[in-house]
């Protein structure tokens, strides 16, 4: 999987337009947990088809950086993130931040550090749906480790679908690709539980966020829950667009259903932000 992960397309990733005009936006886009900046590929071509430069970064320990998975913590996520955005907003004058689940809760506490012009929120991380993540601060000195694939049936066409929206070309039909599937993938549950405690400060801050906010989410959500993307709406401080897609969490991927209703409030909404209106 180490090597799967290798690929050009998991690599963090830019598109800039070749001319330097002033008031052109930069957009600064964070994938969610264990994903990588592929995830986002779509959205980003769509914004910078519309005019704006795009720059998707990597979280710390996931997508090319898998091998340092283990390692690293949420405090790692919540530094890297604040350092790209503070760096980034020296570039540009109109400056939008996006983020995808994990990526929007670590959106939100950087908004609240430095604000954009504009907040997007793919499927945002505040609670996870889960009832039992609540036992996370326990569970994590108890279960230190979750195989979450052990037992995976491949043949059922679900799973299969799964892994063809989330991993395009993983060959999962393939023994050795199954077994590392089910054995190799460790999830410290202290992750999990750094998840919840971003998450948890992301609602926290809410009320503080006062720049115009666009929230897409896909319901039912099994993992964040599409009913806390309502409760986020609710309380941030500024203007807020939301919309609620049929679907699930993975949203911002074009080869799931969910992408047809997904795709066109995007467009509209970077066609309005590279037009330099608000509102």
């Amino acid at each position: 999987m180490l090597t799967w992960y290798a690929q050009e397309r998991y690599h963090p990733f830019s598109l800039k337009h070749q001319d330097q005009s002033p008031n052109r936006p930069g957009v600064l886009m964070i994938h969610g947990f264990t994903g990588t900046p592929d995830e986002l590929r779509p959205t980003a071509q769509i914004a910078f088809d519309a005019g704006c430069d795009i720059e998707v970064i990597g979280i710390p320990g996931m997508g090319a950086d898998i091998g340092r998975f283990l390692e690293v913590r949420g405090d790692d996520w919540m530094a890297s993130v604040m350092e790209r955005w503070d760096a980034f907003t020296t570039r540009y004058r109109r400056r939008v931040l996006l983020g995808y689940s994990l990526g929007a809760a670590l959106a939100i506490n950087a908004a609240v550090s430095r604000p954009p012009d504009e907040l997007v929120l793919y499927a945002p991380l505040v609670r996870l749906a889960d009832p039992k993540a609540v036992a996370l601060p326990v569970a994590k000195l108890v279960l230190r480790e979750l195989t979450p694939f052990t037992g995976m049936d491949f043949s059922q066409p679900a799973t299969k679908r799964f892994f063809e929206n989330t991993m395009p070309g993983l060959d999962v039909d393939d023994l050795e690709t199954q077994r590392a599937i089910r054995e190799d993938y460790v999830l410290p549950t202290r992750l999990l539980n750094d998840c919840r405690l971003i998450g948890r400060e992301a609602g926290r801050l809410a009320r503080h966020i006062t720049v115009p906010t666009t929230i897409i989410q896909g319901r039912p959500d099994d993992v964040v829950g599409h009913h806390n993307a309502r409760w986020l709406a609710d309380n941030l401080g500024g203007q807020v667009s939301y919309h609620e897609v049929a679907g699930n969490h993975l949203i911002p991927f074009d080869s799931v259903r969910s992408w047809s209703e997904v795709q066109p409030i995007v467009e509209r909404l970077f066609a309005r932000i590279s037009g330099g209106t608000t509102g």
